[in-house]
Formats: structure tokens, sequence, C-alpha cells
């Protein structure tokens, strides 16, 4: 049986997540099709993640729940980081260099 979307596009992956919605409020989109283990970091800082997601001891608790699926042996992870011109985009640096 194949499974499609509502425009007709085949679903070959599988988004989990441990919520009903996301509970950051983020000042982009909260949308996307990411598949498997996605975690959203968004700077590699803590100033900057409190900036993003206007949660200010989030980036904590999201360090933790990286380490803690990685440690569950849920590898791959997809850790998602999405760039703003002039907000976080001197992140992408530090991010690249990221090792959680």
């Amino acid at each position: 049986m194949r499974l499609v979307d509502n425009y007709g596009r085949a679903i070959t992956d599988l988004r989990i997540s441990i919520t009903d919605r996301c509970n950051y409020k983020c000042v982009y989109s909260r949308t996307g099709n990411e598949g498997g283990v996605t975690i959203s970091m968004d700077a590699v800082n803590p100033n900057s993640f409190a900036r993003i997601t206007r949660v200010p001891t989030g980036f904590v608790s999201v360090l933790a729940g990286v380490r803690a699926t990685r440690r569950a042996g849920l590898d791959p992870i997809k850790i998602n980081c999405v760039l703003i011109p002039r907000f976080n985009d001197d992140q992408i640096a530090p991010f690249g260099k990221f090792r959680a």
C-alpha cells in the first residue's frame, strides 16, 4: 500500500513528535517534513537560542534531549538550523563545528 499526502506526494518517511505541537514560538515557520529523529537547534549558544525561540532556558533542555537521543542509540540524528539573515546568520560557523 502506498501512502500519499493531500497533494498526491508519496510519503516516504515518518515524523515523530513528543508533543502534539511545537512548544516553542520560533520567529520562522514551524512546519516541515524532516522525517526520522529531527531536533531544531537554530543556534549553538544559549543567548541566540533564547532570542530565536523566545524560550529563555530552552537551550539546556534541547541539548540534554540531543544527548539523551544519542545515548538511546537513535542515530542518525538530524539537527536543524534555520538561518535568518541579520538575525542568526552569525551561527553558521559555530553550528558547523557543533558537537553535542
